[in-house]
């Protein structure tokens, strides 16, 4: 009897009951790894654009010298106008005032003659005046048909000149023809009234 009591009370003192009231420690195992990301590395490519040629195309300066220019006969430029007795040009003379009318043929080019034929050696074959009676007066100087040569220099002119005689109180018209390819030019003028003395 005393040896099955024995037996129990072994079997109590070596089963190792787990106490139910008793709390079960927990194991928070934290992450101890304090290692910081160590990659720096710097973009080190610090090289420079060093092209530093300049643009050396230079454009050439434009050609201003003049142009070389051939004048012709079609370049001539005729007309007609009204002088007074010192040779300057007017639009309006007095009744004792005999107006000289020049006919003129100009060259505009300032480099190279200008040639030219006619088929008489009058410059102006046919003047035609106009008075303040509406009447037409034709003056026709003489010239001998021939085949005449006329060179007119650069910027400068030939002449042909009719002085008239007798003239009123009034407006006129001029018209004069040239033997040249029977070109015309016409200009205007007025003889004023004479003045009375007081």
């Amino acid at each position: 009897m005393k040896t099955w009591t024995l037996a129990l009370a072994l079997v109590a003192i070596g089963c190792n009951v787990p106490d139910e009231g008793k709390p079960s420690e927990e194991t928070d195992v934290r992450d101890t790894d304090t290692g910081e990301d160590t990659d720096i590395a710097e973009d080190t490519d610090t090289a420079e654009d060093t092209d530093t040629a300049e643009d050396t195309d230079t454009a050439e300066e434009p050609d201003t010298s003049p142009v070389s220019v051939t004048c012709t006969a079609d370049d001539l430029v005729f007309r007609v106008e009204s002088r007074d007795a010192n040779g300057t040009l007017a639009e309006t003379f007095q009744s004792t005032d005999m107006p000289m009318l020049v006919g003129l043929v100009e060259n505009p080019c300032d480099d190279g003659h200008v040639d030219l034929e006619t088929t008489s050696n009058c410059l102006v074959d046919l003047w035609t005046l106009t008075g303040p009676d509406g009447e037409a007066q034709e003056v026709r100087p003489v010239c001998e048909a021939t085949l005449t040569a006329w060179s007119v220099r650069p910027s400068d002119k030939e002449e042909a000149t009719y002085k008239m005689t007798e003239v009123v109180p009034g407006d006129y018209d001029i018209e004069v023809r040239f033997t040249y390819n029977e070109e015309t030019a016409t200009t205007k003028f007025t003889v004023a009234e004479p003045t009375t003395p007081e």
